[in-house]
């Protein structure tokens, strides 16, 4: 299986326990499948990593190398599935546990 680092904790994992960001129309798009075209950025299913996003500045689009628009935080926390208590809502493979 390959390895991906995520951008929250910049720890190297399995692709398949990290989810995959790509840029659509200038729109950040979260790809469960891992299908989409184009550069992607990972990020692992956790609160704690996504509070880490939030906190830098622009890391979505320097990741992607592309202006990108980025949703408010308790909606990307929804899009991951994410509680608000930070119980981990996708499984192995992007899917929903």
């Amino acid at each position: 299986m390959p390895w991906r680092r995520c951008v929250g904790c910049r720890e190297s994992k399995e692709k398949d326990r990290l989810v995959r960001f790509v840029a659509r129309d200038g729109r950040l798009t979260i790809d469960r499948a891992g299908t989409l075209h184009g550069r992607g950025v990972y990020l692992c299913p956790s609160k704690e990593c996504v509070d880490r996003v939030y906190k830098k500045r622009d890391v979505f689009s320097r990741s992607l190398r592309t202006g990108v628009s980025v949703p408010e935080k308790e909606e990307l926390l929804r899009w991951m599935g994410i509680t608000s208590g930070g119980e981990e809502g996708i499984g192995p493979g992007g899917k929903r546990a």
